[in-house]
Parts: structure tokens; sequence; C-alpha cells
């Protein structure tokens, strides 16, 4: 953090309009780093947002002044996501939406924050506010694209597949596992071909291939780029989907579409990896909704 603390009491001195505004993305840089440090830097992370948030308020009349609103709104949110404090976060991304009214990655946000709400509702909650967190969760998906089977249309290929695995997800809640189906065949699609062999970015800071560093392919799906073993890491077991999980799914993709295009027949056929995919998901769900009941168990006894 030295680095931050410099560059802070360089533009403190400064006192420029462009230096105010240095400020706030300064802040904002260094509590999305503590997020990456993980577990036990939540409340510094939560400190500098609100410092961003506090300074960014000064510079509302400022073009971008919202948008810094927002993005410190939505990292305060993506803390109290990982604090577990549904309630927290929903209202932090909330306030971000009414800045920024069209930010796609916020409504993704918003919908994983009340499925996880609704996963971990104890289950004797009343079945109406258990059902009005699952439509809210929908809802999120459905106002920014119309119905959950169209996610994913109107964002850039890494909140795409966040975008479309939460669908899978609400949709299997739902019990619309045909469209679920289409929609992971959709996800799998957009995963293997979202990157072009000449523009190859790294899966996790967008970084080009070439321009100052030389990506390393992912030896497990073959598809996925990172820059350094760190990226690859925090990918491997993501916030909203981890690429632990995808890896060998793309894989088994990536090969049974490669056979197809040279006319081959493959063993293992799309409807195979579909199911397997859906059943791994629903079981993941199931599991989750079952963990909440032993807990419940436990802290009765």
């Amino acid at each position: 953090m030295d680095h931050f603390q410099r560059a802070l009491a360089i533009y403190k001195k400064l006192k420029s309009e462009d230096s105010r505004q240095s400020y706030v993305d300064v802040y904002i840089a260094m509590g999305w780093v503590y997020l990456d440090y993980g577990y036990g830097q939540e409340q510094n992370a939560l400190q500098v947002f609100g410092r961003a948030l506090s300074r960014a308020r000064r510079l509302s009349e400022a073009e971008e002044g919202p948008v810094w609103m927002a993005s410190a709104l939505r990292g305060t949110g993506i803390t109290y996501y990982d604090l577990r404090e549904w309630d927290r976060a929903i209202e932090a991304f909330e306030n971000s939406l009414v800045l920024v009214c069209d930010e796609a990655l916020g409504h993704i946000y918003l919908g994983n924050t009340y499925l996880e709400k609704y996963l971990t509702l104890p289950l004797d909650v009343d079945p109406g506010e258990r059902f009005m967190v699952l439509k809210f969760a929908c809802d999120h998906v459905i106002e920014q694209y119309g119905e959950l089977s169209k996610i994913g249309a109107a964002v850039g290929p890494y909140e795409e597949s966040e975008g479309r695995f939460l669908a899978v997800k609400l949709l299997i809640l739902r019990g619309n596992k045909g469209i679920a189906r289409t929609l992971v065949g959709q996800l799998l699609d957009s995963e293997i071909n979202g990157y072009d062999d000449d523009v190859v970015y790294c899966h996790c800071c967008t970084q080009r291939h070439g321009e100052s560093v030389e990506l390393s392919k992912c030896a497990g799906c073959k598809v996925k780029y990172y820059c350094n073993r760190s990226h690859q890491k925090e990918k491997w077991r993501g916030r909203f989907i981890d690429h632990k999980m995808l890896c060998p799914y793309l894989n088994r993709w990536r090969r049974a579409k490669r056979r197809m295009e040279r006319g081959k027949r493959s063993r293992d056929s799309l409807d195979s990896i579909l199911n397997d995919f859906l059943a791994l998901i629903e079981s993941l769900l199931r599991g989750r909704i079952q963990k909440t009941a032993m807990a419940a168990v436990l802290e009765r006894d």
C-alpha cells in the first residue's frame, strides 16, 4: 500500500481539480486491492471506499462525479457481500444504480446478492418473504435484459459469464430447466469463442497479450489466459463464478466442438456435457439449502 499512500500525499499537495479527482481514483483502487487480499481486510476496504465516496460527493457536479460515487458504492457492496451482510450489500448496490441506472454489472451484483440471501434464509422464514427475495433476484435480471434467457446480451465478455451463470441458477430454482439448458450452451459457447487467437486478454485483469506481458494459457481448459499465477488463483475461486468449476466443462465442450467442426464423432456428446453441468449446479444449490437447514438444527441443539 506504500505506493498508494505516496500517490495520495502528492495529490493532496497539488490541490488542483485533476488531483482531487485522482484522489478518488486512488482510494477506490486501494479498496479493490484490500478486497483482493481476501479475508481479514474487509474493514480496511470499507474505510477507503467510504473515503472515496465522501470525496466523490464533493465532486458530484463534475461530469464523472456520479460514476465515481457509483464505483465507491459498488466496492462497498462487494465488501458487504464478502462479509455475508446481504441487506447492507443490497442497499449499496441499489444506491449505485440510482447514480448509474444502466449499469449492467450493478444488476448482476444485486441479483447475486439476492440469490445468496435466498439460499441462506432460515427454513422457518415466512414463505412469502422467501418468494419475494427470489423474485427480486430474478427482477434485476429481467429489468436489465427483458427475460432470463437473454442475460449476457448487453454486457462485456467477463460480465457475460457471471450474468449467464446467475440466470442459470435462477432458472433452475424456478423450475425452468429447459431454458437453463439452452443458457448453459450459450455460456460454454461464449467462453470458448470469446478469445480471438490474435487478441488474447488476461481473464482476470484484461491485460492484452504481447503489450507488456506474455500470457499463459490454462492447462486444464486451454481456453482462458492469465498474466500470472496470482491472477489464475484469483479466478480459480471467483466471487460469483469460479474457474475451478467451469474448467473441466470448458475442456470437454471445446474438444467436442472441435471434433464436430472436423466432421468427426465425439464420444463426449454436447447433450451429456449439458446434463452433467446442470446436475452439478442443481446439486450445489440443493447443498447450500441443506447446509442452511443443518446450521439451523445445530443452533437449536
